[in-house]
């Protein structure tokens, strides 16, 4: 349909007039078929006898010396296909978030599949106008989409890749089909417990309130899954989440004072690097606790290596998150109507030796 459209605005004759008069020439001064030669410039050749590898070889040389260049408006055509996929990304960086190993798993993925990747932006001033249609839905020339915004700017995103009949796939979304995701609760769960079993009873999850307006789901769903192995231990979650700077100091001084003066070693799970950095402030710099000797701390992020001073950390698996939506796309793009299955993505537990 997409195409259809496309070949009835474009001057097909001059569009394959230019790509096989170029064909045609290298074929004629190699001596094979034109065909031969398309074959062979758009890889779909692996020639292993040698004759045949030393042909190849030739008519790549020729290609070069003469500056050809293939024709991709022709070839898209002819394949029905524009051989690239597109990554919307959100204008904040809180809404959409792109380290460099999810980038380097969607560009691996897509390389391997032989797409490459456009990149466009979108924000909610601009979605709220009806008549507003990003550049990525208006200059069509991509087979499938990337979302990458993690907070979703309300029903009007959806509406228009629906409207479009776009093959998406969301990224650091949880939906019920067509996303993938890390798995949040599942991480933390398996964090508290890993703490259980190496000894602790005294665990608090911090979570700051006050610090993002923007929720994802990974702030209830770390939460969560800290509770879930507290309670399956038939310990008490302690959960603090304060609205305010001022009764987070005041949380962390008393509880922080009090496990210190009654001699138990307390661990702390923050739900960002942030939390266990505002910890450290109060514990050490204020209170002069000694890490991880009177406190323990854990984590989660995308850092290979452990932060400083965090005894445990779960790794989100960023790169895998790239290239697992890139392999779902494609599925997509071949089905546009099939509703795939959401896929949770495992992280992975890192901690120090000798902890606790």
């Amino acid at each position: 349909m997409i195409f259809a459209s496309i070949c009835k605005r474009m001057q097909m004759q001059t569009i394959e007039s230019y790509s096989m008069t170029n064909l045609e020439t290298i074929a004629k001064l190699a001596g094979v078929h034109p065909a031969t030669v398309s074959r062979i410039l758009n890889g779909e050749e692996n020639y292993k006898r040698p004759a045949y590898a030393k042909r190849a070889r030739k008519i790549r040389e020729l290609a070069r010396q003469l500056g050809y260049k293939p024709n991709a408006a022709a070839r898209a055509i002819a394949k029905k296909r524009f051989g690239a996929i597109a990554l919307l990304q959100h204008v904040c960086r809180n809404r959409s978030y792109l380290p460099q190993c999810l980038l380097d798993g969607i560009l691996n993925a897509t390389e391997q599949a032989g797409y490459s990747l456009h990149i466009g932006r979108v924000d909610d001033q601009q979605l709220a106008d009806e008549e507003f249609v990003p550049n990525l839905l208006r200059n069509w020339n991509w087979d499938g989409l990337l979302v990458n915004v993690a907070v979703e700017p309300g029903p009007r995103l959806h509406q228009l890749l629906t409207h479009h009949h776009v093959p998406a796939v969301w990224l650091n979304v949880k939906h019920d089909h067509d996303c993938v995701y890390p798995d949040d609760f599942r991480a933390a769960s398996e964090l508290t417990s890993r703490l259980l079993a190496d000894g602790f009873r005294r665990l608090y999850y911090l979570g700051l309130g006050y610090h993002s307006p923007v929720q994802h789901y990974s702030k209830a769903d770390r939460c969560a899954g800290y509770q879930k192995a507290m309670h399956e231990a038939g310990l008490e979650a302690i959960v603090f989440t304060p609205d305010s700077e001022k009764k987070l100091h005041d949380i962390l001084d008393s509880t922080l004072t009090r496990d210190h003066s009654n001699g138990k070693k307390a661990a702390w799970i923050g739900y960002s690097k942030l939390e266990i950095e505002i910890l450290l402030q109060r514990g050490v710099g204020q209170l002069g606790l000694n890490v991880p000797n009177e406190f323990c701390l854990a984590t989660f992020g995308d850092d290979e290596r452990l932060p400083p001073f965090c005894s445990y950390y779960m790794q989100a698996p960023r790169m895998e998150l790239g290239q697992q939506g890139v392999k779902m796309l494609l599925k997509k793009i071949s089905a546009a109507s099939q509703m795939l299955p959401a896929k949770a993505l495992r992280w992975q537990l890192r901690y120090r030796t000798g902890t606790p």
